[in-house]
């Protein structure tokens, strides 16, 4: 079993209003950033047994967006060795391009890209769930991991067909796109 892809940004929503936190998700137009059509919307998980104040939203392609209180995190169906290898450059610009769109809607000036499990840094995954700072999220990963990857495809060692277990990157964006 290998590690997926999760992205983490920062929101400052209201979790409160989460039926219109739907409705902007869906004018979003995430399906259109795919080569593949998708006729899905995103949805409340109707699965209320996670933790209080967690909110999971489920969108099309299977993406998945759980809401802590001060972050969120996007989990890709993409494994973790496919996003870094750079073998498949259209899959990873569709990735950057949703969580994109997505940061505009949460007012997020990043997102990190990590691995689910398996490697060091992925030991932020979850920490949505303990309603900590984006900042604190940051810290945890240059204390712990290092600096980020300058590129993406940097996290993978060619010559060696290894991942870095301490590999992550921080895609930037700018609030006026």
């Amino acid at each position: 079993m290998g590690a997926d892809l999760t992205a983490i940004f920062s929101h400052d929503l209201v979790l409160s209003k989460i039926d219109d936190i739907v409705k902007e998700l869906n004018l979003l137009n995430i399906q259109e950033l795919y080569e593949e059509t998708s006729q899905e919307i995103w949805k409340i998980s109707p699965d209320r047994s996670w933790g209080e104040g967690d909110i999971h939203i489920y969108g099309p392609h299977s993406l998945k967006l759980l809401f802590g209180e001060k972050c969120c995190q996007l989990e890709f169906p993409m494994r973790w060795m496919s996003f870094v290898d750079n073998e498949n450059e259209v899959e990873v610009e569709e990735v950057r391009m949703v969580c994109r769109r997505i940061s505009q809607l949460l007012k997020a000036d990043f997102a990190i890209y990590i691995p689910d499990t398996a490697y060091t840094s992925s030991g932020v995954y979850g920490k949505v769930y303990e309603a900590v700072a984006i900042d604190t999220i940051v810290s945890w990963l240059l204390v712990n991991c290092g600096r980020p990857a300058s590129k993406i495809s940097d996290i993978f060692d060619v010559a060696l067909g290894e991942i870095d277990q301490n590999g992550y990157f921080i895609d930037y964006f700018s609030l006026s796109l």
